[in-house]
């Protein structure tokens, strides 16, 4: 794949945004975790918001399986709770922790984004809603090497608003360990409001030796290809398989949409 075929193949997801027939980006996550996730396996929801993809991610692991999802707001937290208060054997599959996750540990300060949950952050993104407020928190911040002490590790799904380098920068551990899935948001206007450069995310996955993939697909196996796409706009959604993954083919194929 070229540039100029990354760049083609997402004007074509602008023109059916345009045309009122999107491609509904949350539903490829999901279609991700369903395709790799299995009854035993263990995954980890940073940023699981009221459950979207935690709850349907637990049924995927059920039985046998365990999801550690972290959510820093309480109102979430207890939406989420809630939900999984109707399922008992889902509630005994999810350990809901209150923690923000990132690349240091302590108390940190949090921006709740009054009229738009979903885009609250450790730091102030660019928002979609003209009326969303900021409202600065308080929050407890901590590294996933320092929280995740399990002996298996299948699945990583990250979205928290800019957040997702430095939260896989304090979980080199676990990529070097268990070498997990991880699916991710890497949008402009949410990571550089953490400064980072579009080619750090694909330096730290070479790092350990991962294949990129937009969420629809399409490998991007140099740097040049993966900044193409985080600066080309069309979608902000990714996934990284680890090395010798051996469904590699299928899961990529599986993510093709018509």
């Amino acid at each position: 794949m070229t540039e100029e075929e990354i760049k083609s193949r997402y004007a074509e997801l602008v023109r059916r945004m345009r045309e009122g027939c999107p491609v509904n980006y949350e539903a490829q996550v999901e279609k991700l975790y369903r395709l790799c996730l299995m009854p035993g396996m263990v995954a980890i929801d940073v940023g699981a918001h009221d459950g979207r993809h935690c709850i349907p991610m637990a049924q995927c692991v059920h039985p046998g399986g365990t999801i550690e999802a972290y959510e820093p707001l309480a109102e979430l937290r207890e939406k989420l709770a809630m939900r999984l208060s109707t399922t008992p054997e889902l509630k005994n599959t999810v350990n809901l922790h209150a923690w923000a996750i990132g690349n240091s540990s302590g108390q940190t300060r949090f921006f709740r984004a009054e009229g738009d949950l979903g885009y609250s952050g450790l730091q102030i993104r660019e928002y979609d809603k003209p009326e969303t407020t900021p409202v600065e928190i308080t929050v407890e911040v901590r590294q996933l090497d320092e929280l995740f002490q399990g002996s298996r590790l299948d699945f990583i799904k990250l979205d928290i608003e800019g957040g997702e380098y430095d939260a896989l920068s304090g979980g080199r551990r676990l990529l070097d360990q268990f070498r997990p899935i991880c699916a991710f948001e890497f949008g402009g206007r949410s990571y550089r409001a953490y400064n980072v450069d579009e080619g750090r995310m694909y330096d730290l996955f070479s790092e350990y030796g991962y294949t990129l993939y937009d969420i629809v697909g399409n490998a991007l196996l140099t740097r040049e290809l993966f900044v193409c796409s985080t600066t080309t706009g069309g979608l902000w959604d990714y996934f990284a398989l680890p090395p010798d993954y051996p469904s590699s083919n299928e899961v990529a194929s599986g993510m093709c949409i018509d």
